[in-house]
């Protein structure tokens, strides 16, 4: 075979196969095709349920998201996404992305909330951890940076304490013997860990330092309406009450039917209502709400002001304008946006990262949602699951609500002499 023909032939052939190499691996890969959803499935899910998302492009790499919320993906192919739900979820779509492609699905998915236990059994005095603890008629509620829990434990005279793994400690007061704090109605933390509290009987704000020291940071302990310096301050069934960013602290200020203000220099003022009890939006001197009982401001700066007598949740913006955000009115619980919901008796609002406000209602026992534009929705009921053998009457008188860093929400049940969260 030494033909050298033969040998120059093949020696062609293989440079030939070589170049056909080099220049088929130069060549630019057709570019993936972008993610797409077609289905998922359940369309509603609790916090670490389980949701399948079908689809074509998907890959090891994908991230998902639930309405801007990254969820944890448990096992991924190209055709199927398996996630877990985040806790917290707010209602939307969800969106898959691959490097710097995405699909979002075209129907939205539904956030089921779950109700546990935080602390608390039956009604007296004990502290512990979790169902070892016992409040009598834990009213108002706040959360410090840490995730700290203050709850105005009214029949107690006390102001108690719940750290973020459920332990309760009383923070202050003498049981069942205080003046500043007797049967306190509302409390309210401020950056530096001074804890406010509000009282209907004693026309005082109590504050209280870190360290436990109680003292009267406003009212002269007569029952009336008068502004300036805070130690001669009256008020006439304060209740709840809310810090700014300042330091500035804020009060539903009831039977007076205006929401007063305490700035850092300790002035009194009123922030909003022309002293008359009604319905009137506007400006803030003139607007009129009826028994405002609670308060609460979102991180734009607007202030939200549950109106109990009116059934009403308003607003009142950067500029000063109250306008009514949701409630017709009438006593009942219906959902739908703006004057179309109505609320059973709402007593307490918060809001969260969202700027979504959660209020509570006295009858019923219902924990609604109202989303910034207005829309109401009750996320007790069939939107939501209870754990810890709880059943679906878990809430028997949410007076207080209140929430956390992480989103999660709080509720003082008066009745059922319990503090339950909400995920």
């Amino acid at each position: 075979m030494n033909n050298p023909t033969y040998a120059t032939a093949l020696l062609a052939a293989a440079l030939v196969t070589i170049a056909s190499c080099k220049k088929n691996s130069s060549e630019p890969k057709p570019p993936a095709a972008p993610p797409h959803i077609t289905s998922f499935s359940p369309a509603s899910a609790a916090k670490d349920s389980t949701v399948t998302i079908h689809g074509t492009g998907f890959s090891s790499s994908a991230s998902v998201s639930f309405n801007g919320k990254l969820a944890v993906i448990s096992s991924a192919s190209d055709t199927i996404l398996k996630v877990v739900v985040p806790v917290g979820v707010q209602d939307g779509r969800i969106t898959v992305k691959v490097g710097d492609k995405s699909d979002s699905s075209s129907s939205s998915f539904t956030y089921i909330y779950t109700i546990g236990l935080m602390a608390g059994s039956t009604g007296g005095y004990a502290d512990g951890q979790g169902s070892a603890a016992k409040f009598l008629t834990p009213f108002g509620m706040a959360a410090d940076a840490a995730g700290n829990l203050f709850v105005a434990d009214l029949a107690n005279s006390l102001v108690r304490k719940i750290t973020k793994d459920g332990m309760v400690s009383t923070f202050a007061g003498t049981y069942k013997n205080n003046t500043i704090i007797n049967q306190p109605t509302a409390v309210a933390v401020d950056a530096s860990g001074n804890v406010y509290v509000s009282n209907i009987t004693s026309g005082r704000i109590g504050k209280i330092t870190p360290a436990g020291t109680i003292s009267n940071y406003a009212g002269d302990g007569v029952t009336g309406y008068k502004n300036g310096a805070a130690a001669g301050a009256e008020f006439y069934a304060a209740s709840g009450i809310a810090c700014d960013a300042s330091g500035n602290l804020y009060l539903a200020d009831g039977l007076n039917h205006v929401i007063r203000k305490i700035d850092v220099n300790g002035n009194v003022t009123t922030f909003a209502g022309d002293h008359k009890a009604g319905h009137k939006d506007g400006t803030a001197d003139a607007a009129e709400f009826n028994f405002p009982i609670s308060v609460a401001f979102d991180a734009a700066g607007n202030f939200y002001v549950v109106d109990q007598e009116n059934n009403m949740l308003r607003k009142i913006n950067t500029s000063g304008v109250v306008s009514t955000l949701a409630g017709s009115g009438q006593k009942a619980t219906t959902d739908g946006a703006g004057d179309v919901a109505a609320f059973n008796n709402p007593l307490a609002c918060t809001v969260d990262s969202h700027g979504n406000i959660f209020v509570t209602e006295f009858y019923g026992g219902n924990v609604r949602k109202v989303t910034p534009d207005g829309v109401v929705t009750t996320i007790t009921g069939s939107h939501s699951v209870y754990a810890d053998g709880l059943t679906p009457n878990a809430f028997s008188q949410p007076y207080s609500i209140t929430i956390d860093g992480s989103g999660t929400v709080y509720v003082a049940d008066a009745l059922t002499e319990k503090i339950m969260k909400i995920q």
